[in-house]
């Protein structure tokens, strides 16, 4: 393991202090994402919070860190170009085999959906597996809908809370404390 720093993307932790972003340098190729018996390792997994609202993405921060504890790296972002932006360079750098992503509807510049849109298909052949939760305040039928058409795992309406976040992270097999 080796510290990176990536400035525009600080993780704050649990004590309020700012720490760097730790990543695994070598890329475990031979693990099956489809089958129930393999649990894929705390270091292979990416959390990412996409929200423009810094504060939400703060507490979303704490409630992950109180689930899985300091063994996940986490991210967060108010701009949904700048997720993007790092995900292509994750792609090239294949630092993480799953990254889970908490993803917010309504933000300036990019809304969710058309992150969505931009993401679709964009990283069919890299050896990575995107897991999106809608997460997000509305609670109009309309973003609902939509929203069922775009491969998401699941719709949530703020605030997030451990037990979702646990639930979540059993179903994809991602070690909770």
């Amino acid at each position: 393991m080796f510290t990176v720093n990536i400035e525009p993307f600080w993780c704050i932790s649990r004590n309020f202090q700012i720490r760097f972003l730790c990543f695994r340098r070598e890329l475990v190729s031979n693990i099956i994402f489809n089958t129930r018996s393999t649990m894929i390792s705390a270091t292979d997994n990416l959390i990412m919070l996409i929200d423009d609202d810094e504060s939400a993405n703060f507490l979303n921060n704490i409630y992950i860190e109180e689930v899985v504890g300091r063994r996940i790296d986490s991210v967060s972002f108010q701009l949904a170009s700048n997720a993007i932006s790092y995900l292509d360079k994750l792609v090239i750098e294949k630092r993480f085999l799953q990254i889970l992503i908490f993803l917010d509807i309504n933000m300036p510049v990019m809304d969710g959906f058309e992150f969505l849109d931009k993401i679709k298909g964009r990283y069919e052949r890299a050896e990575l597996r995107l897991i999106v939760n809608m997460l997000t305040s509305s609670v109009h039928p309309r973003d609902y809908q939509r929203a069922q058409h775009y491969p998401i795992f699941q719709y949530l309406v703020k605030p997030l809370n451990q037990k979702v976040i646990r639930q979540i992270m059993v179903e994809h097999k991602i070690p909770v404390l």
